[in-house]
């Protein structure tokens, strides 16, 4: 993950001169497990430009990393109010609120980020799994095909599927 993937061009030219830099060691920091230490690095830069949605949702990847998941909801949600297309957050704000059991919103998230990228395997599996936790078996099943489908190669697709047809038999 890089900076430049989540800001465009003009918009990096138009941020204070250190945030580039706190960034790239942000992320630096991420990618060497360093958790705490990139968490400060992200907010030391959203303290110099709150208002951009890609520095949220790289310190809330952070935050889910940590488990703190009360925390990346917090910064998922924050980057959507700030930039409300920006569809690569939902996901994993789908997986913080299935990590906390909040089955609904899980879902619902997922939903959006199918809605943004159809094609995305782990979206549909993971939104059967939540599907299952609340007792839809046929709607589990659904998705959970759809993921299959997506990538037939990805055994644990395959032998999910297989558990979920048994059950609902």
């Amino acid at each position: 993950m890089i900076f430049s993937d989540f800001l465009p061009q003009e918009q990096q030219s138009e941020l204070p001169q250190d945030i580039p830099a706190l960034i790239d060691q942000a992320e630096a920091d991420f990618h060497n497990q360093n958790y705490d230490q990139a968490i400060t690095g992200f907010t030391k830069a959203i303290s110099l430009n709150s208002d951009n949605a890609a520095m949220y949702y790289l310190r809330g990847l952070v935050y889910y990393r940590m488990g703190l998941y009360d925390s990346a909801i917090a910064d998922f949600t924050h980057a959507l109010d700030l930039a409300p297309d920006y569809s690569e957050v939902y996901s994993p704000r789908g997986m913080a609120y299935f990590y906390k059991k909040n089955f609904i919103f899980s879902i619902n998230d997922f939903t959006q980020a199918i809605n943004y990228d159809s094609a995305c395997a782990d979206t549909y599996f993971f939104r059967g799994i939540a599907y299952e936790c609340m007792g839809k078996v046929d709607s589990a099943v659904a998705d959970c095909e759809t993921a299959h489908m997506l990538d037939p190669d990805n055994t644990s697709y395959r032998n999910y599927l297989q558990e979920l047809q048994c059950k609902k038999n």
